[in-house]
């Protein structure tokens, strides 16, 4: 799925975690920074996944009024939890692929 493949990739990436401190640190002072941060990480993944609930839409799969609302809640009930705990507390190990995976299946199983 889209949404798994980006969250097992960027919260992996424990350089992304420690830029998206920074930027959070700094926003006050770098906006376009903070803004091209989200555009080219949470931003795309919500875009891409909007697109594909957009044709699930179409083809009376998917029953959504706003696609891009959906997906952005989406990205939040699986990113949420790990990427909160990577950004927020930090010292602790990135989690595992498995774990992410685990993660992803609970978020959204029916």
């Amino acid at each position: 799925m889209l949404l798994e493949r980006y969250h097992l990739r960027a919260s992996e990436r424990g350089q992304e975690l420690q830029l998206r401190r920074l930027v959070m640190d700094e926003v006050a002072r770098f906006r376009d920074r903070a803004r091209a941060l989200f555009e080219n990480g949470p931003g795309r993944a919500i875009d891409s996944l909007a697109a594909a609930l957009t044709s699930l839409r179409e083809r009376s799969l998917l029953n959504i009024e706003d696609a891009t609302r959906s997906a952005t809640m989406f990205n939040r009930l699986v990113m949420g939890q790990p990427v909160n705990e990577a950004m927020l507390v930090g010292d602790g190990p990135i989690p595992t692929r498995e774990q992410l995976r685990q993660h992803a299946a609970e978020a959204t199983r029916r």
